[in-house]
């Protein structure tokens, strides 16, 4: 007897990829995405609003935001779920860009409150610009999440794919 367990299943020498990676790779595409969906209607605001160097701190803040999104969807799976989801249903919003635009006033009136502006709407400078990308790109975030986890409470999880599977 050479001590192997007849029950045990035959060996393969087929290297299977592991499951989580898999789901890696698709949380940062679903990241990538819902990022570029949501960029249009930044560059266009951003192309008529802005004056002087205002533009390059709006272009730091969206690449400070596109950074920060991935990285909340690649260290949790459930959080980064939730936030593709959300950010899909913000991106589908850009037609009519009420939640948008409201966000974008909290953010113009906010740098004004701050001091960053000279002027509520005024927006000239740098930190302006870094200022009112961020603070509406995180409003828009927490309005994305807010939206996903509505939006995966109301869904059966069948629709999800999700009937056989725990996520962790």
């Amino acid at each position: 007897m050479d001590g192997s367990n007849p029950y045990d299943a035959p060996r393969s020498n087929l290297n299977d990829r592991p499951r989580g990676r898999a789901r890696f790779e698709r949380r940062l595409l679903g990241a990538a995405a819902v990022f570029l969906l949501n960029l249009p209607l930044a560059i266009v605001v951003t192309l008529h609003q802005s004056g002087g160097d205002a533009w390059l701190g709006v272009l730091m803040g969206l690449v400070g935001l596109g950074i920060l999104g991935v990285l909340i969807c690649l260290i949790s799976e459930r959080v980064g779920l939730t936030m593709i989801l959300g950010g899909f249903g913000i991106a589908l919003f850009q037609v009519v860009p009420i939640l948008h635009g409201i966000a974008g006033f909290i953010a113009l009136w906010l740098t004004f409150a701050v001091g960053i502006s000279p002027q509520p709407g005024q927006v000239t400078t740098w930190s302006a610009g870094l200022c009112i990308c961020l603070v509406t790109g995180l409003l828009l975030m927490k309005l994305a999440f807010s939206l996903g986890v509505l939006l995966l409470v109301l869904t059966p999880p069948r629709w999800r794919g999700l009937a056989t599977q725990m996520i962790r």
